[in-house]
């Protein structure tokens, strides 16, 4: 599969920060201008959003994220997901913990070890 420009910028960008500790301190300080100074592309973020770089690169820690709470007030489901849901199919949010975590198919209730993770 081929990356689109985003993707490659957005891997460029985390591949620079691994390599070079002065452009990873500018990311977190200011993402836009460090950004533009690196690649000369001009980065234009959503004007009701703030983007966050964070330095995540100790492997002694686990870091998660917790995600906005979603509204689901107004959401109706696809025939599929109502599938998935009736059939026992965990939620897509927690599908993408097990990818983060590489523990497998998390509908397989058996196939990970979460010792790697808790005490």
């Amino acid at each position: 599969m081929e990356l689109t420009k985003e993707q490659k910028l957005f891997k460029d960008i985390i591949e620079k920060a691994w390599d070079d500790t002065e452009f990873k301190n500018q990311l977190i300080e200011n993402p836009q201008k460090a950004i533009e100074e690196s690649f000369g592309q001009e980065i234009k973020f959503k004007a009701d959003k703030k983007v966050v770089f964070t330095d995540q690169t100790d492997e002694a820690i686990t870091y998660i994220n917790i995600p906005a709470k979603p509204n689901f007030d107004d959401v109706e489901l696809s025939e599929t997901a109502l599938e998935k849901v009736a059939g026992g199919s965990w939620p897509t949010f927690f599908t993408g913990l097990s990818q983060i975590f590489n523990i497998g198919d998390i509908n397989d209730h058996n196939r990970y070890d979460q010792s790697n993770y808790w005490a």
